[in-house]
């Protein structure tokens, strides 16, 4: 984002310290338990997870790679911190206190 702000003449910059933290939202890639070609899923899982697919990534806008061999325009001081999986767990329990509510 930053980086696209900057491109359009924003006046935005990192800021410089040891001390930023990014979550790192995922965007899982995953193979079907009843998919019709396995091993072409494999492959391409294997593609996406590649050092060209993420470059490519990058390239189109993504803000960074957990590969760290992919060079990005994110300071190397920035450090990604995966996102808590554990609101996961909590969803179904939240959406059912919310349909209780609604739908009494």
């Amino acid at each position: 984002m930053v980086r696209r702000m900057k491109k359009d003449s924003a006046p935005v910059d990192w800021v410089k310290s040891e001390n930023i933290f990014v979550v790192n939202l995922l965007h899982p890639v995953f193979i079907s338990a009843k998919a019709e070609h396995p091993n072409a899923a494999r492959v391409f899982v294997e593609f996406c997870l590649s050092k060209e697919a993420q470059q490519l990534v990058v390239q189109l806008g993504r803000k960074a790679s957990s590969r760290t061999d992919v060079e990005t325009d994110v300071p190397k001081t920035v450090r990604f911190v995966p996102e808590d999986l554990s609101i996961y767990d909590r969803i179904n329990e939240a959406r059912a206190d919310i349909e209780k509510l609604l739908f009494r």
